[in-house]
């Protein structure tokens, strides 16, 4: 089923998936060319950065973006199931894989990845404390040359909801590079991700670190945009990168990078819930709709932010922003926390006339939840 076709059907079947998702049926920047034979993309480097709360410029589109307001002020007939009333602690780490090489500015230095971790903090006699874990964990890649900071509505909304959140500087694709950033450094990223996750555990694991017992090592999220969003979709679904310790993936404007070496799609994936402006001028939209057909390994979701472009949804406090932070939350609770309840929630929060559109499946390949068999990109152009 093409996704016109999907979401012409979204008004007929929406009660039959609501159904569907609280009884249990639990679904789920090519670095920016043109796509290559396969589907998988050939990397460019052609991401550029920009400012805390700018955005692409969106092509003429016929469906006009509307305007809303925060989460918490939206009116619809349920609440999160779950509660987003903790405080929000920081530290700070500099993990350094000894192992492991980079050059920076002509020097040779072991790769040094900064950290910063967000967790969950209660009051507690007046002072402010670690709140009483374990919480999953949800590792955050940015965007290339993208500062973490811009991305801190996200990531405190998922602290906030009961998580511990970490957001890696990448060594030459941030956004305090000196001198020449080097995209390339993209396929060495799926290794990054991994040797924090490693390196959090072991401080969880220590009587004497901030975040001691706050990680739960079996429920472990990961996240990304852009760059940051091809990274994840390594780790969650190509053989050269796959994590096992990953329970759930967003990819936010990703893509297949072509420069990875494995395949993808072809083994086990845990849950991934696509994230793509349709009028993003940076990833293609088809790059991110042709992973969510490939995907026929687990759950998968596809949310469809009508005429938003490349930052914006996730950067800032500016619509979309808000509704990316909602209803990524649930997608975590979902597979995280095994809070069925947020399955409809998210499927609520996400179809809002003129704004955005959520469609989802649980075993691509066999049947969507539509009840009709799924078509490949290639079959629906026939």
């Amino acid at each position: 089923m093409t996704r016109l076709k999907a979401l012409a059907r979204l008004s007929i079947v929406g009660a039959v998936v609501v159904f569907l998702l609280v009884t249990g049926l639990f679904l789920v920047e090519r670095r920016h060319g043109a796509s290559s034979s396969g589907g998988s993309n050939s990397f460019r480097n052609s991401a550029e950065p920009v400012s805390k709360g700018s955005s692409v410029v969106p092509k003429q589109s016929s469906t006009t973006a509307k305007s809303f307001s925060r989460p918490s002020d939206l009116d619809h007939s349920h609440t999160s199931s779950t509660p987003t009333t903790y405080q929000i602690g920081e530290t700070s780490y500099t993990f350094v894989d000894r192992s492991r090489t980079v050059t920076i500015d002509g020097e040779v230095e072991p790769l040094t990845l900064p950290t910063r971790v967000l967790y969950p903090e209660v009051t507690i006699r007046g002072t402010l404390q670690p709140a009483k874990g374990p919480f999953p964990l949800i590792v955050f890649a940015p965007g290339y040359l993208q500062c973490r900071s811009s991305y801190a509505p996200l990531l405190d909304h998922w602290t906030a909801a009961g998580y511990v959140v970490a957001a890696i500087q990448f060594p030459l694709t941030n956004c305090h590079v000196v001198g020449k950033p080097e995209e390339w450094e993209v396929i060495n990223q799926p290794a990054d991700i991994a040797f924090v996750i490693s390196s959090l555990l072991a401080r969880s694991n220590s009587s004497s670190s901030r975040i001691a017992s706050l990680i739960d090592p079996s429920e472990i999220g990961i996240a990304g945009h852009s760059d940051g969003g091809d990274t994840v979709a390594a780790v969650a679904a190509n053989t050269c990168c796959r994590d096992e310790l990953v329970k759930a993936a967003v990819v936010m404007a990703g893509s297949e990078l072509a420069s990875y070496p494995g395949r993808y799609f072809s083994g086990k994936t845990p849950p991934i819930l696509f994230i793509q402006g349709s009028a993003d001028r940076v990833n293609d939209p088809q790059d991110s709709l042709e992973m969510y057909e490939e995907d026929n390994q687990g759950p998968k979701w596809y949310l469809d932010l009508l005429g938003a472009g490349h930052f914006l949804p996730y950067e800032g406090d500016d619509p979309p922003e808000p509704l990316v932070a909602a209803v990524s939350t649930d997608f975590f609770d979902l597979y995280l926390k095994g809070d069925s309840a947020a399955a409809a929630q998210m499927y609520h929060l996400g179809n809002e006339a003129g704004v955005a559109q959520l469609f989802s499946a649980s075993e691509v390949g066999s049947s969507d939840e539509y009840g009709e068999p799924e078509q490949s990109t290639e079959q629906a152009q026939r």
